[in-house]
């Protein structure tokens, strides 16, 4: 069952409740299930029927129904608080300088909030490899439609830098290969690279980038075996033999979740 998430209050920037619900399922995927109870300005009132329902659960819990854990928001009329305060145990109070959506979003998926269990993703070779592919042309923002399309990686660069090649990771740069061999022209486009007279390039395709982002921030590659063009390469990414390495933050850096999240 996944964790839940209910945020209750208001922040100084105005934005869209239902998109931020969003960026945040994005990079929990279905892990929590996130609610926001959004008060507005001016007075930073929150529905009075939709605060008392909330309530209603602390109140009077249902056996063997988990109750949520509470975030309150620094922006919050004294009576709703009042009311969260005798009826939730012990709620997360987020800082009272996260006045915008995007330090909601950071601080909420942080180590400080403390919300969200801090988990390492360890994968096999080709996991790995294809984590570092991915890496390294989201960074970039290489995604075409087809081969007219402008925004690429040369291959010198994606192979033969961070974090496809690093010094101890040659096994990951050599299984790189391969992956982008296995992937060209469907999960994959390349250009150039003929007689010499070019250089290699490469790039996600572009219906895939979605999902390529997807994967990344739920730190799994799995849904890749229910596409059939990719089922060949999906059973490379799960040989049972592979030697395992440390993906997020040794390959998969902050700045390419930065990405992956907008």
């Amino acid at each position: 069952m996944p964790l839940q998430i209910t945020i209750i209050g208001g922040i100084e920037e105005d934005c869209d409740r239902i998109a931020l619900l969003e960026q945040l399922r994005a990079h929990t995927g279905s892990d929590v299930d996130w609610e926001w109870l959004k008060a507005e300005p001016p007075n930073w009132n929150v529905p009075p029927k939709v605060l008392q329902k909330f309530v209603g659960q602390f109140r009077n819990p249902r056996p063997g129904v988990e109750l949520p854990k509470t975030v309150k928001l620094h922006k919050l009329h004294g009576r709703d608080q009042s009311t969260v305060y005798s009826a939730v145990p012990d709620p997360v109070l987020a800082p009272a300088d996260v006045e915008g959506a995007d330090d909601l979003v950071k601080w909420l998926l942080s180590a400080d909030a403390k919300l969200i269990p801090s988990t390492e993703w360890h994968g096999r070779l080709s996991e790995a490899a294809l984590a570092a592919i991915f890496s390294k042309l989201i960074k970039n923002k290489s995604w075409n439609k087809d081969t007219q399309g402008h925004e690429w990686t040369k291959e010198a660069d994606l192979i033969g830098q961070s974090p496809v090649f690093r010094p101890g990771f040659e096994a990951i740069r050599a299984e790189a290969e391969e992956i982008l061999r296995m992937g060209d022209g469907t999960l994959f486009l390349s250009k150039g690279g003929k007689q010499g007279k070019t250089p290699k390039e490469w790039c996600i395709r572009l219906e895939y980038v979605s999902e390529a982002k997807r994967m990344i921030l739920a730190q799994s590659f799995d849904g890749m075996g229910k596409v059939h063009q990719f089922q060949a390469l999906h059973r490379r990414l799960t040989r049972s033999d592979s030697p395992r390495f440390r993906i997020d933050g040794e390959i998969v850096t902050e700045r390419v979740l930065h990405v992956c999240r907008s």
